[in-house]
């Protein structure tokens, strides 16, 4: 459940309350998350003792990241200077998933939003506003 309710955007005083691996526990939970609903996407949600087997037999398979679901983390990004040495604190085994979307985040803004697009500019700079952060030159 954990997972789930980190697919809606938290504020950043949510991210910077934890610690290091915790941060990266809550992220690997979002992976799993994800990979669990896109199972029972795949077996249909009736039918979860189907799901239950393809995930023992199967495992629960990859997930493809896509820059709109990683937004729900630009406040993550926001209330860190750094987080690439976050998948190094885990002490607990990482989805592959987890470790591209701390290496995603940790690139420079224009890697998630086009800064160029007028829209996108706009959404950030409310990001910033309500976290109370001064906007990027």
């Amino acid at each position: 459940m954990l997972g789930r309710f980190l697919s809606s955007r938290q504020p950043g005083a949510f991210w910077r309350a934890l610690t290091d691996p915790e941060t990266v526990f809550c992220l690997n939970e979002w992976v799993l998350f994800e990979k669990y609903i896109q199972v029972l996407y795949e077996v249909g949600e009736r039918r979860i003792s189907k799901a239950r087997q393809k995930i023992l037999a199967e495992g629960l398979g990859s997930l493809s990241l896509r820059p709109s679901e990683m937004r729900n983390f630009v406040t993550l990004k926001l209330a860190r200077e750094r987080l690439a040495p976050l998948g190094d604190v885990s002490g607990f085994p990482l989805e592959p998933e987890t470790t591209e979307l701390v290496r995603f985040l940790d690139q420079p803004l224009g890697a998630l939003y086009d800064l160029d697009n007028a829209w996108e500019r706009g959404e950030l700079e409310r990001l910033y506003q309500e976290e109370g952060l001064a906007p990027p030159g």
